[in-house]
């Protein structure tokens, strides 16, 4: 039975009943989608007070009964979940079962923290990913091509992926670390093989778009789809310059998953992806709007208005789906080094978020020979620890890189609160 599902892309009947109800909610009118935001954050917050030691504590504090939660503008009663909170907090805030796996974000917009996940979610988690390509109209085993990420630990270009891009109907070249040269012949390689799509990181499809202008490289795609950092007006005005005005932007978080996307319906827009997460919005101090998000689906490590770091437009509603306008991001983009190689600077939090001994980094290019990498580290830190973070500068992006690594206390950050993760300085 379990064969007949993944033939059609669903990996189990799990999958495949939750699936039918994605169908179904995506018809659903607002109100009827609020009912079930509201009765699943409901079970979540009876759950996490009867479970999870931080939410006991902190529902406490600040007198707050679940059982008189009775609307989700009850949520207001309920304090801002921040990052620091998780590192801080991570042993009260899990609650066990025998299917959870830790997991952890790279840092982009603050510390990288480390939390847990379970199988349930991961299935929520899916279908969400899957819901962003159905509304761009991307269905399974339909000539798509990635380029990413060759860093996971299942390879897209080892034995095992390359047989499953070839059962898929897939592509993937390798946006991390190739040389220039390299790169186009596998960019004009690929123009060949007729993929109808392309998906990505956003300066990583910037790139890409450069290079066929470049070398006139054309593809025929039906939709690009962006993801993993923000797409700036310039990547998609040179994306549409090339491919047309079929670039649409996924947005999400380690955390949590997918939280919104564009769509053909509504191009320009990012439509919530509720029933995998409810948006709400808080102002700062410079009046915009701070996205706090709950996820509906991790009752393992609940995400209970949970500051994600990136600022959106006021969040409105049709008659059936809730979308906001304006995304203020991430941005990272991509690096030529000294040999030519050329990467995309999300390996940073991609790879260093990895590294346990390491509380916080950032990382500075002073010159074209120079990389300052500032740490703050803890005490599982150890020269093997200084081992990992060279094998990463010298054999995964250029070993013609010095590195020097400085000890600090803590990192300075923006006056936004963001950290900036990678600086460019002039020395």
């Amino acid at each position: 039975m379990s064969l007949i599902y993944r033939m059609f892309g669903i990996k189990t009947y799990n999958l495949y009943q939750k699936n039918k109800f994605v169908n179904q909610f995506n018809e659903f009118t607002i109100s009827k989608k609020n009912d079930y935001i509201f009765e699943r954050i409901k079970s979540l917050i009876s759950f996490a007070c009867n479970n999870s030691n931080y939410y006991k504590k902190i529902f406490a504090e600040y007198d707050f009964n679940h059982k008189k939660f009775k609307s989700l503008e009850d949520l207001n009663k309920i304090p801002i979940l921040e990052k620091s909170h998780l590192a801080s907090n991570i042993d009260d805030i899990l609650i066990p079962n025998k299917f959870i796996n830790s997991n952890f974000s790279g840092g982009s917009t603050s510390e990288p923290v480390r939390f847990y996940q379970d199988r349930e979610y991961w299935e929520w988690g899916e279908l969400s990913r899957r819901w962003t390509y159905s509304i761009c109209n991307i269905t399974h085993n339909n000539k798509l091509l990635f380029y990413g990420s060759n860093y996971d630990n299942k390879s897209p270009e080892s034995f095992r992926g390359q047989a499953a891009l070839f059962f898929k109907n897939q592509g993937f070249i390798n946006a991390f670390s190739s040389n220039l040269d390299d790169l186009v012949k596998k960019i004009r390689y690929a123009s060949y093989k007729k993929y109808k799509h392309l998906f990505g990181y956003a300066g990583a499809l910037n790139f890409f778009a450069k290079l066929c202008v470049e070398n006139n490289i054309n593809f025929n795609f039906e939709t690009v789809q962006s993801t993993g950092e923000m797409l700036l007006p310039k990547y998609r005005k040179n994306l549409e310059d090339k491919f047309g005005r079929i670039i649409f932007d996924r947005y999400g978080s380690r955390e949590v998953s997918i939280i919104a996307s564009t769509s053909r319906h509504s191009y320009n827009d990012f439509i919530e992806c509720s029933f995998h997460n409810y948006i709400e919005t808080k102002k700062n101090d410079n009046g915009e709007n701070q996205l706090i998000v709950t996820n509906l689906n991790n009752f393992c490590f609940p995400f209970i208005r949970y500051k994600i770091g990136d600022i959106i437009s006021e969040k409105t509603h049709s008659s059936n789906f809730y979308s906001f306008k304006e995304l203020k991001g991430r941005d990272l983009g991509v690096l030529k080094t000294p040999k030519g190689n050329i990467i995309s600077l999300l390996i940073f939090p991609h790879l260093f978020g990895q590294i346990n001994e390491i509380n916080d980094y950032q990382i500075i290019f002073v010159n074209n020979y120079l990389i300052k990498i500032n740490i703050v580290r803890n005490n599982e830190f150890s020269d093997l620890t200084v081992n990992k973070i060279l094998d990463i500068i010298k054999n995964k992006i250029d070993d013609t890189y010095k590195v020097e690594i400085n000890h600090l206390s803590k990192i300075n950050y923006e006056k936004n609160g963001k950290k900036q993760l990678v600086k460019f300085i002039n020395s």
